[in-house]
């Protein structure tokens, strides 16, 4: 009962310390941490989930946080050959700061330089590719429809048109299967036609093909102006199957490919780690080679990957230029770092714990998406803004218009050539005679 007393009475005394000194190393890792730096490098004010949390703690323990940015200039810490440890964990192991409130993720490689504070998040580790290709203007119009679909109605269109043959060449006697091939597309595009059909079984069907034939068409037209006016691609690289057979290099930072690509036993990650490149570039680098040469992909946190995706400098013209794949390498727990026994490890937790318990993590990630999109550094997809009808938009009915318009004139002037020589074959056969 002493023991649970003194328990209670040494974390009472963390509620009030004084404004404390308390030394945390953070480097920008947004959404969740977003610093604001001069150019000699000191910290002057932080943003994100993680900094509104660190201010909240701050307020709470009566502490006087004193941020800084990791000494080696390194974001992503890890482990040189040497055994040094770099970024913001070298500096809690160097003594160099007491914590850092940057979200990371839970790794057993740091478990005896350094201890956690409780969970308050999981996160995916996702790969980020390049934007799959546009689709041509001028093949947008076969768009709202698959491919299946399509064979399905030309199938039924020459169905029709058999049946209509038939039906026509035993009422007539006589009957042309080009024309009613022309008249069943004509009923499908709701062309005014005049029908012969008299035949019950002939109407039923005729009837039948109309109806058939609105559904369609409303559909159609329902979709065709979606798929004209925004931009329309083909299939991204969503699964690890995809990404492997796209034979893209895969970018990581060091430190975690062991936990990330660790199941030898299966062959597709065993071939990712082949194909594995590491590097110690910052990710904005790693995001801008990426847009440059298009020949790899960038592993990183699943939050801050659908972050950077939306930001401006990675639009062109409204068009999104990188993807994140939907299938993550893995998922891990995300904690912040402390020094091993910290005497504020206990109290950190309790926080920790009522934050998630009441939500606070959740509205502040809210509320940083919110202030982004209302200060517009947030970039949003074509699909999302307005959009003016023009010529290039109808580029494949225009295209259409005149490459039917040329056959029909080199059609017709054939047709005269047959003409006059048939005529000159004619006058020549009676002039012997």
């Amino acid at each position: 009962m002493c023991k649970y007393s003194r328990k209670f009475l040494y974390l009472d005394k963390l509620r009030g310390l004084n404004g404390y000194l308390l030394k945390v190393s953070m480097f920008d890792h947004q959404p969740k941490s977003i610093l604001n730096v001069t150019e000699d490098g000191k910290v002057y004010n932080i943003g994100g989930e993680d900094g509104i949390f660190l201010f909240v703690l701050a307020k709470h323990m009566n502490v006087s946080p004193i941020v800084s940015t990791p000494r080696d200039m390194v974001d992503m810490s890890f482990r040189r050959p040497d055994g040094r440890v770099t970024g913001s964990t070298g500096d809690i192991v160097y003594n160099r700061a007491d914590v850092s409130f940057n979200s990371r993720f839970l790794r057993y490689d740091y478990m005896n330089d350094i201890d956690f504070t409780y969970p308050h998040d999981k996160e995916g580790f996702c790969i980020i590719v390049p934007k799959a290709r546009q689709v041509p203007e001028y093949l947008r119009l076969f768009l709202p429809f698959s491919s299946v679909l399509w064979i399905a109605y030309g199938a039924t269109v020459m169905v029709t048109a058999t049946f209509w043959y038939c039906t026509e060449f035993k009422l007539t006697g006589s009957a042309s299967y080009t024309n009613a091939l022309i008249n069943t597309c004509a009923v499908f595009l709701k062309v005014p036609l005049r029908s012969l059909i008299f035949q019950k079984y002939g109407r039923i069907f005729f009837f039948t093909w109309m109806y058939s034939s609105m559904v369609l068409t409303s559909v159609y037209r329902g979709f065709l102006i979606t798929f004209l006016v925004t931009p329309q691609f083909y299939k991204d690289i969503n699964t690890l199957q995809d990404f492997d057979e796209s034979g893209l290099r895969l970018v990581m930072f060091p430190g975690i490919k062991d936990s990330a690509l660790l199941d030898t036993l299966n062959p597709l990650r065993v071939r990712l780690n082949k194909k594995t490149v590491i590097t110690t570039q910052n990710f904005s680098t790693c995001l801008n080679n990426l847009m440059r040469y298009k020949d790899r992909g960038c592993a990183f946190n699943k939050l801050s990957a659908e972050w950077a995706v939306r930001q401006k400098e990675h639009f062109n013209n409204g068009v999104p230029q990188l993807h994140v794949m939907g299938e993550c390498l893995s998922w891990y727990v995300e904690a912040y770092e402390v020094s091993r026994e910290s005497p504020f490890l206990p109290y950190f937790n309790i926080l920790i714990s009522r934050a998630i318990e009441s939500g606070l993590f959740k509205k502040w990630r809210d509320d940083v998406h919110y202030n982004a999109a209302q200060k517009q550094s947030w970039k949003f997809p074509a699909s999302n803004q307005k959009v003016i009808l023009q010529l290039s938009h109808f580029q494949a009915a225009f295209s259409s218009l005149a490459i039917g318009l040329f056959a029909s004139i080199l059609t017709f002037l054939w047709e005269i050539r047959i003409s006059a020589f048939s005529r000159r074959h004619f006058e020549y056969r009676n002039q012997r005679v």
